[in-house]
């Protein structure tokens, strides 16, 4: 069956470039495809069983798992699509294990698989071949600390992190500096420490301009000269680059790891 639903949505099939489990603000996620285009299908919603009444259930077996599903017309404003499974609270991890034990099954290697999420209050459950992005934005100064989320967490193949607090939120020795992408907007400068303690292969800092320029003035082992435009330098230390973009009054700041040919092919 699987063979023949392929062979007739062939081009269709050809075009899907990510599959992905969309968890924001609540831990139920979304499942939708990525197209090459950039155009995004809609395709499951997962969420706990509720008690009140609503459209009859059918039951399918999915990867050795009973799962209820049911049909609606319209189910949320951020859901385009018709169909969504219900799960009772303790089924919840088995019930997206089954699901996507299905879908790999389905789609195989053939696509890229993505666990997306922007709160670190829920669990990010270990999936085989999923990469979890992150994004953590307007943290206040009162949030608690990260260190048990990204110590229970898979390894994270990108965080966006913005703060306004100075202070920093996770431990040097932190899985957070293990992620292959960091991207940070800081309020301070000072936050956090990312090129220090960073392990993966790119990382980008964003801040005020004036707040990076006042910060090199108050550096006495830096002169604050005048602004110059580069594009991207290669340290002599690894021969690795590190980029540069001023836009507007914002400063970006990056380091690859990637070799000056490496760089130059992947923006070709």
């Amino acid at each position: 069956m699987k063979k023949i639903i392929k062979s007739s949505q062939r081009n269709r099939f050809e075009n899907i470039k990510s599959l992905n489990y969309k968890c924001y603000r609540n831990s139920h996620p979304i499942i939708y495809i990525r197209l090459k285009n950039g155009q995004k299908t809609d395709l499951l919603a997962v969420t706990k069983r509720q008690k009140f009444e609503g459209p009859e259930c059918f039951s399918l077996n999915v990867s050795g798992k009973l799962i209820d599903f049911k049909f609606y017309k319209y189910y949320a404003t951020s859901y385009f699509g018709r169909f969504v499974a219900t799960f009772n609270p303790d089924e919840s991890t088995a019930v997206i294990e089954s699901i996507h034990k299905y879908n790999l099954h389905f789609f195989g290697n053939s696509v890229d698989y993505y666990w997306r999420t922007e709160d670190h209050e829920i669990n990010i459950p270990k999936l085989q071949n999923v990469s979890t992005c992150m994004e953590l934005w307007y943290i206040s100064p009162d949030t608690d600390n990260l260190n048990d989320f990204f110590s229970t967490s898979p390894n994270l193949k990108s965080i966006s992190i913005r703060t306004t607090t100075p202070r920093e939120l996770v431990r040097p020795d932190s899985k957070f500096y293990q992620a292959e992408c960091v991207d940070t907007f800081q309020s301070y400068i000072t936050f956090p420490d990312i090129f220090h303690h960073f392990q993966g292969k790119r990382t980008f800092i964003q801040c005020r301009r004036v707040e990076w320029y006042n910060e090199k003035k108050e550096d006495k082992n830096t002169e604050a000269g005048p602004i110059t435009s580069c594009t991207y330098v290669v340290r002599e230390t690894d021969k690795h680059v590190a980029s540069v973009l001023i836009q507007g009054d914002i400063f970006r700041f990056g380091v690859w790891d990637m070799t000056e040919e490496e760089f130059l092919r992947m923006i070709e």
